[in-house]
Order: structure tokens, then sequence, then C-alpha cells
């Protein structure tokens, strides 16, 4: 398959593919299964994956972020900037989920709501992956 973006390998041994523009996928005991928009998904191209410790798999697509319970898509936190787009998201070692954004901008969550991290930004410049290291620091890969 073309346009394969991220790969996740889950702790329940599965392992996630995002693509850009046939949705996400799951390889589980040999067999794929396939997410699309109209599943509740928000868009057929998924930027980001992230597993929290709780199993709950976070996702960044161009409908915004999603929340993978198990069993269904649940609409993630809004941004508190209407027209920002994930490309990478993180959890630290407290479990915030954490998202470096196409403009730019650093967002965490807080209040179920994701808020702007201006020291953390570097507006303009897309974001596309983030690590948050052992000793807590978040790191972010840019793209020009």
């Amino acid at each position: 398959m073309r346009n394969l973006r991220r790969l996740l390998p889950a702790r329940d041994g599965s392992l996630w593919i995002t693509t850009a523009g046939h949705g996400l996928l799951r390889l589980s005991q040999g067999r794929f299964q396939v997410w699309k928009a109209e599943d509740g998904l928000g868009s057929d191209h998924v930027d980001a994956l992230v597993e929290d410790a709780a199993g709950n798999l976070w996702m960044a697509s161009q409908g915004g972020l999603r929340r993978w319970d198990g069993s269904a898509f649940q609409k993630g936190p809004a941004f508190a900037d209407k027209n920002s787009r994930a490309l990478s998201l993180a959890l630290d070692r407290d479990g915030t989920l954490w998202a470096g954004t196409l403009n730019g901008v650093v967002y965490r969550l807080r209040d179920g709501m994701m808020h702007p991290v201006p020291e953390a930004s570097l507006p303009g410049t897309p974001i596309s992956a983030l690590l948050v290291d052992r000793p807590g620091t978040l790191w972010g890969w840019c793209t020009t």
C-alpha cells in the first residue's frame, strides 16, 4: 500500500498503521482491519498516533483529534485555535497529551482542551514529530 505515514506497535501486540488518504489500519493476528472517515475516524488522512497507559489510541487527522477506546472512535479535545491541525502527538510521563501542529504551535491537553504552549512553539514551522524523553524533556522535529 502506498502513502503509509507512521507505524505504532501497540501493547496488545497489534500494529497500527496511519496512511495519507487510506484511513487507519490495524494488523492483529495476521489480519488487517481498516477504518475510514465514515467509521468515525474524522478523515482518511491520519498523521499521528500514540497509545496511552490505559491502552487508548490517540490519533491526529485532518478531521481533528480522535480517541479509540477499543471499540469506537470518540471525538477528541478541540484546539483553542480552531484552525490548528496536529501533525504529531506525544505523551509525557504524567500521561499528558501533546500535539505539534502544521503551523508550528505546540499544544498541551489541559482541562479538556488543547491549549497552546508558546515557549515550546516554532510558529510557521510544521512540527512533524514529538518525543518526550525519559527525563521528561519534550523534543520536536520540524520540517521546512
